[in-house]
């Protein structure tokens, strides 16, 4: 199963200049299951799912950048069988207070909007392709410092209490809008 990352950013061991993710506390990515239409002013969480974020570093942003991270059908029913045997999961989303039936439903959501996707993964920024996935384990090299490379730099996470800002898309990657979010549901920044 895949795990939630936790890169807030990536520094330059030598010289530490530094790229931050645009990402963590009072951010979230959603999809819509319902078509946009201009004249809304809020969607109800029922109508959304989470967006799988992984970092990378985006050639066509030229900076640090979250993308779609879309998981095969194949994974999705293997987390579907895991949450059906009472396994706890956190992507695509934390079943840990949620009955299974709720969590199946959820899935089956996922599952279905993986069956009609047909776009690739794409920058979350820019809605480009042109991108490399940054893993803990590998090392960049920092082209405009001599013998700099690239260190993680994990998230520190605790209780978030502020304003949490939703950006949404269709369910191809395309972004659709921004707005912010609530209890029970996204609303519609005009």
């Amino acid at each position: 199963m895949r795990k939630l990352y936790d890169i807030d950013s990536i520094r330059c061991f030598k010289c530490g200049e530094e790229y931050f993710f645009p990402h963590g506390p009072g951010r979230v990515y959603y999809y819509s299951l319902v078509e946009i239409e201009s004249s809304m002013d809020r969607l109800e969480y029922k109508d959304l799912i989470s967006v799988i974020i992984k970092p990378v570093w985006c050639f066509d942003c030229e900076a640090a950048s979250v993308a779609e991270d879309i998981p095969t059908i194949r994974e999705f029913e293997h987390t579907y069988k895991a949450v059906s045997d009472g396994v706890e999961i956190e992507v695509p989303f934390c079943s840990s207070n949620i009955p299974v039936k709720e969590s199946q439903e959820i899935l089956k959501s996922y599952i279905s909007w993986k069956m009609n996707r047909v776009a690739g993964e794409k920058c979350l920024h820019c809605g480009g392709a042109n991108f490399l996935t940054i893993t803990e384990e590998m090392n960049l090299i920092h082209d405009s410092c001599e013998d700099g490379v690239f260190c993680h730099r994990l998230a520190a996470r605790g209780p978030f209490n502020g304003p949490i800002y939703a950006r949404v898309y269709s369910a191809d990657g395309e972004f659709k809008l921004e707005g912010n979010a609530n209890y029970s549901h996204v609303s519609v920044n005009k």
